[in-house]
């Protein structure tokens, strides 16, 4: 199976294109940003089981970017490196490449205290139900400086790189997107300087961790449409990026032109796969209800993408790389709740009841 033929990611050999997709943990927060134990039983144990990349769930870089949503791991503060080593040692064990997503939420927060209105690109009002003020040149210097340093510190304890959290609208989606940045500055207008933050980010984690360190992204395949994905992944390409993983952005998917009949994947694949056809120096990972490894093998074989990032089946199923070397049919346990119960407190999902 293809699945399971070696990929290399910058300077590193995953023994297999199966990714941990990043997945928050809902309902395994603990205060002050710690990983818990809970998460190094979860991630550790995907590592023993074989995955060749596991992507750690998103981790703030501020801690004023967390809202209403104390549960996420914290890069915030140099008091979080024991603790990530403790993860990256626990994953290490085992022959896995180790990423940390590393995320700002921008205007995407809530319960803010004293009627405190978020910042975001420009002043408007974020999915018609958030305030949002024009940040300051001095904060977006802010941010990009706390992306830095929190790579610092993935890289001090012990992991293999980081994945930029560009997708699903949180901050540096809100920038790069020209329906919610209507700066005037060097930050707004066109592409080019939509994606400056980004990339300054990019490049100061470069500098600051080294050759060796591997820097990914997670883009939206359509922002708002498909040819914006496709020029933003080939701006992160042409700009040194280490892989690609595709996944929603901004815009609305529905109104996006349907996959064609012989695509059996829902239209996020399908942007993943066109990003790939425009791709040419780094791997670009599907992601989004593949749910077995027997349909992940089919998009490679086709060659739609190079990795494939499991999410909910991973989730559900601790030995779901065991099961897909004998069963790639049916190795996923994931039941497919009406409402993914996973993503408000993950005891609560029929897998752990």
């Amino acid at each position: 199976m293809k699945l399971f033929e070696p990929i290399n990611i910058r300077n590193k050999t995953a023994a297999n294109r199966i990714m941990m997709a990043p997945c928050v943990v809902f309902g395994a927060g603990t205060e002050n940003g710690d990983v818990g134990e809970f998460r190094m039983n979860h991630y550790g144990q995907r590592a023993k089981d074989g995955v060749g990349t596991i992507v750690i769930e998103a981790v703030a870089v501020q801690e004023k970017c967390l809202g209403s949503i104390p549960a996420l791991i914290g890069a915030w503060s140099d008091e979080h490196i024991p603790q990530l080593k403790k993860l990256a040692d626990r994953i290490q064990k085992y022959p896995v490449i180790s990423i940390v997503q590393i995320m700002h939420r921008g205007a995407r927060r809530t319960g803010l205290k004293d009627n405190e209105i978020p910042f975001g690109p420009s002043a408007g009002i974020l999915d018609n139900a958030t305030t949002m003020r024009e940040a300051t040149i001095e904060e977006l210097e802010g941010v990009r400086d706390s992306f830095i340093t929190a790579a610092v510190r993935v890289q001090k304890a012990g992991f293999d790189g980081v994945e930029l959290h560009n997708a699903h609208g949180f901050f540096l989606t809100q920038m790069v997107s020209g329906i919610i940045n209507k700066r005037t500055d060097e930050y707004g207008g066109t592409l080019d300087k939509r994606i400056k933050l980004p990339l300054d980010i990019l490049n100061g984690i470069r500098e600051a961790c080294g050759t060796n360190f591997i820097i990914g992204v997670r883009v939206g395949a359509n922002e708002p449409t498909y040819d914006d994905g496709i020029q933003i992944a080939k701006i992160y390409e042409a700009n040194g990026i280490d892989y690609i993983s595709v996944s929603a952005g901004y815009g609305d998917m529905s109104i996006l032109p349907s996959p064609p009949p012989d695509f059996p994947f829902n239209a996020v694949v399908y942007g993943g796969a066109l990003i790939k056809k425009n791709i040419k120096r780094v791997p670009v990972i599907l992601v989004n209800d593949i749910k077995t490894a027997e349909r992940g093998e089919w998009l490679l074989q086709n060659g739609f993408g190079d990795m494939i990032a499991y999410g909910k089946p991973l989730l559900a199923t601790p030995d779901f790389v065991s099961r897909a070397r004998t069963m790639p049919q049916k190795n996923n346990d994931c039941v497919k709740c009406k409402q993914c119960h996973w993503f408000s407190d993950y005891k609560k999902c029929p897998v752990f009841r």
